[in-house]
């Protein structure tokens, strides 16, 4: 698994899914039963049906994922970690359940948001010392008292 992944992780070895949508539109001569036998070769560890099936469908996922991070350099993070999730779980998928392409974007989906999640549980801190907001909590009567 780690050779499959260093063939994608390069940025020089592999093209990126805006270069791969301006070559050619693969994903369009691709049909759902074609991307489901990819998906379903992909589970039997099939390395030549994955770089068919990045091929077919990275440039429509990096699209989505770019729209959640609004980061090139997340969005093809994200792609990688998506691939490697969908690499792991080919053999979950379920034509009669979702469409591949919606399955996997479900996957790359919740990657996205997984990492808006991480990114954003860092606590926040004060910039000043809590003794300088004093003043928000008065202890003189108010209306209710």
């Amino acid at each position: 698994m780690g050779k499959l992944l260093s063939a994608w992780s390069g940025r020089a070895n592999r093209p990126t899914p805006a270069m791969t949508i301006e070559k050619n539109s693969f994903l369009s001569m691709q049909t759902t039963e074609e991307l489901a036998q990819l998906l379903a070769r992909c589970a039997l560890k099939d390395r030549r049906a994955f770089e068919s099936l990045y091929r077919a469908s990275s440039a429509q996922l990096f699209s989505l994922v770019l729209r959640i991070v609004k980061d090139q350099d997340l969005a093809s993070e994200v792609l990688q970690e998506s691939y490697v999730k969908i690499w792991n779980r080919a053999g979950d998928f379920r034509l009669d359940l979702a469409k591949p392409l919606t399955w996997m974007g479900a996957i790359a989906r919740n990657q996205a948001i997984d990492l808006i999640r991480r990114s954003s549980s860092q606590p926040v801190t004060a910039s000043e010392p809590i003794e300088e907001f004093n003043w928000i909590a008065d202890d003189t009567a108010g209306p209710l008292n």
